[in-house]
């Protein structure tokens, strides 16, 4: 179906897609991540985009219903604040992001930030996907990255 299709279908046959289930995945980084500005300009963003591979710790039945791994396209975001006074926030979210790099997707430290994010793609984690409430209304739902863990156990 394409969208000229769609021209003809009556607003209220058109359904929400469904979220896929919470729970825990094994993820792929599965392109290059993008860098944005938003909130004019008050924030970068430095997005990845994650393909679920498979349902860890998922309710398996829902899982199937929903269609399976294919299905399961993520973001992990982080955002940076612009404003020369939020330097602690800041500082939080690039070690955030060194974490993600070194420790959950096993880059290597000696890296430097650009060329671990630009080595991320086919890299691999744990996702904890949750549904986060829309701030204006409390009905609508979205997919989230609450967490992301190795896919080893730490020591």
């Amino acid at each position: 179906m394409g969208f000229m299709d769609s021209l003809n279908q009556k607003l209220a046959d058109i359904k929400k897609p469904p979220l896929p289930p919470i729970g825990v995945y094994r993820v792929r980084v599965s392109k290059q991540p993008t860098m944005d500005t938003i909130a004019n300009g008050k924030y970068e963003t430095l997005d990845f985009p994650l393909q679920a591979l498979e349902a860890v710790d998922v309710d398996q039945e829902a899982f199937h219903e929903f269609g399976g791994a294919k299905n399961v396209q993520l973001r992990l975001r982080f955002l940076f604040n612009t404003d020369p006074t939020e330097t602690v926030n800041y500082e939080r979210s690039l070690n955030r992001l060194k974490r993600f790099l070194t420790v959950h997707l096993g880059q290597a430290e000696t890296l430097t930030t650009k060329e671990a994010i630009d080595t991320a793609v086919g890299k691999e984690c744990l996702a904890v996907v949750t549904h986060r409430a829309d701030n204006e209304d409390p009905e609508v739902f979205y997919i989230e990255v609450s967490k992301t863990m190795p896919l080893v156990p730490l020591k």
